[in-house]
């Protein structure tokens, strides 16, 4: 009966939130690579594809191809490390990521671009991308099931407290569904990547993936978690301010990627001498919230629910929140409403006056803390911008919760916006425009 309310559930928020967007197409992806293909004409690292400029041999091959009618080829390799499965995904998120540059840089339609994986290979220590001329496969037909694949760890068995996805470059968004003491959430996921990794809940119930194709909807895998409980591992709340709390609690030795869940949105807790604080924003409705980890063994375990009270604040138009991982990074959330800028110095548009109108910053994140809030009494002409304050090594890797008019029962939806890449100081990400 679950199954089935979930279910329905994320065809209906398909079709009310999703069916008057505008998909993107994205390149052709093929399940492997063409056989008797012909010398390569450029080779290039995976990461040329990051890079400001793309190496010119890369260019000016693709412009000579498509020039000549035909469609450019781009097949990813890896090294020999990691799962097979793994590398053959990032074997196509290698050539996926050249694609999108490629179709910007020549102003060419993505569909003239065809993706495909070799998967791992002990030629290099490192990624590359090989770009050949073939000629226009035919238009893809949908896919017959599920467009979006989950890798491993494989969710039903807890391992690693994530869940590890691989969608078709032409789904536009995806859809979460999960059941649990709060009730239903539903979000949508905007992202253009392919290999996506989410965190995996402990406590929810009932997990279903969605996409959508050619304003068909799919739903994907549906699983159930398997944990472990530990007494030891607590949560307190130390203290209820206006839209926000604060919390803290003791972790045993041993565990690894320690997140609170307060409902589906993940807190990354950085812990010292056994011991975290994070801050959680509050919703108009009772939420409950719990510690999770990661133990030697690659198991989920999680602390007891500790049940949040519901916000005493006027519910807002829209709550963001900014969750990332990167222990020596500090980003920051600004939310902007035409020359209005609310930001970490000016969070108060009561008593600022550059801040923008309605819209306040809960609270800011920094070190062991990597989350920050913000709350909009008007949603409609906000753009949320994410920058990085300090980068001392390895940048950061971010996700924006979106939860739009919370207090309507009726109207209530999510988004999940990233994961996004941000690194060096002054880096800056344009997560949410109007």
């Amino acid at each position: 009966m679950l199954r089935r309310i979930v279910t329905a559930a994320l065809l209906l928020l398909l079709a009310a939130s999703v069916a008057a967007a505008s998909f993107r197409h994205g390149p052709v992806l093929l399940g492997g690579v063409p056989e008797n293909l012909e010398k390569p004409l450029a080779v290039a690292d995976k990461s040329a594809s990051m890079q400001e400029k793309l190496p010119p041999q890369i260019v000016s091959a693709a412009q000579s191809i498509l020039a000549s009618g035909k469609s450019v080829l781009l097949v990813g390799h890896t090294d020999s490390t990691g799962p097979k499965l793994l590398n053959r995904s990032l074997g196509l998120q290698y050539a996926v990521n050249m694609s999108h540059r490629l179709a910007s840089a020549l102003k060419a339609d993505a569909f003239r671009f065809v993706c495909a994986s070799a998967g791992e290979s002990s030629e290099r220590k490192d990624g590359w991308v090989e770009l050949f001329g073939i000629v226009p496969p035919p238009e893809p037909a949908p896919p017959p099931k599920s467009a979006v694949v989950v890798l491993e760890p494989r969710p039903e068995e807890g391992a690693g407290g994530t869940v590890t996805l691989l969608k078709d470059g032409k789904v536009s968004s995806l859809l979460f569904a999960s059941e649990g003491a709060e009730g239903i959430t539903i979000w949508r996921a905007l992202t253009d990547d392919v290999l996506l990794t989410y965190d995996l809940p402990a406590r929810q119930d009932l997990l279903v993936y969605g996409g959508r194709y050619r304003e068909q909807d799919f739903t994907g895998k549906t699983t159930f978690d398997r944990f472990l409980e530990s007494e030891g591992l607590g949560i307190k709340i130390e203290s209820v301010e206006s839209g926000w709390a604060r919390l803290s609690g003791k972790v045993p030795a041993g565990l690894s990627n320690v997140t609170v869940l307060a409902g589906p949105v993940p807190y990354p807790a950085g812990v010292e001498n056994g011991k975290f604080e994070v801050n959680v924003a509050l919703l108009p409705y009772a939420l409950p919230v719990y510690v999770q980890g990661v133990d030697a063994k690659g198991k989920i375990v999680a602390g007891q629910i500790v049940e949040l009270p519901a916000s005493a604040e006027e519910p807002p138009d829209l709550l963001a929140i900014l969750v990332w991982d990167g222990e020596k990074a500090d980003l920051d959330l600004h939310g902007w409403i035409s020359a209005g800028h609310t930001q970490p110095q000016d969070s108060d548009p009561e008593i600022s006056s550059t801040a923008a109108s309605g819209v306040s910053l809960l609270f800011d994140g920094d070190g062991l803390g990597r989350a920050s809030a913000l709350s909009a009494k008007n949603a409609e002409r906000l753009e949320i911008e994410v920058t990085c304050f300090n980068d001392f090594g390895g940048g950061a890797r971010a996700l924006l919760y979106v939860y739009e008019k919370p207090g309507d029962k009726l109207k209530r939806a999510g988004m999940i916006i990233g994961p996004r890449e941000i690194s060096g100081e002054g880096s800056r990400w344009l997560a949410l425009r109007p």
